[in-house]
């Protein structure tokens, strides 16, 4: 058995944008399910996104967007690193990420020998990179 982290992030109403964004960003498989389709649902957001999973190339991402009663605090409440060696793939995860977004650090080799760099997506996600020479 194997241990894998998972990322959850929470929206206020962006949910479904942010996880069809990312699917584009890393591929995969991307199922979600809006409020109106849980059963005994009567509440007045049907169309906001009960929960959503990402299934990806070695990792996974859920989402959801919150309720009135669990306000969002946007910013760097959540923050998610890659750790690799492939320069090639990380490169390309940097930029789509940073497109629309800020770049904070930028992806480019740091003083303990890795490549190393940190973007703000349009969400207000912050995504860490350390690619590792091989």
């Amino acid at each position: 058995m194997s241990t894998q982290l998972i990322a959850y992030l929470m929206f206020e109403g962006q949910a479904k944008d942010a996880m069809d964004f990312y699917k584009s960003v890393f591929g995969g498989k991307l199922v979600s399910q809006t409020y109106s389709e849980v059963p005994g649902y009567d509440g007045d957001t049907p169309d906001l996104i009960m929960h959503a999973q990402l299934e990806s190339e070695g990792f996974t991402i859920m989402a959801s967007d919150s309720m009135d009663t669990e306000p969002v605090k946007h910013g760097n409440q959540t923050c998610l690193t890659f750790v690799s060696d492939e320069d090639s793939r990380m490169n390309d995860f940097y930029l789509k990420l940073s497109d629309g977004g800020k770049v904070v650090d930028e992806l480019s080799e740091k003083f303990w020998g890795d490549k190393f760099g940190v973007v703000e997506d349009k969400f207000g996600m912050t995504w860490m990179f350390n690619v590792s020479k091989a």
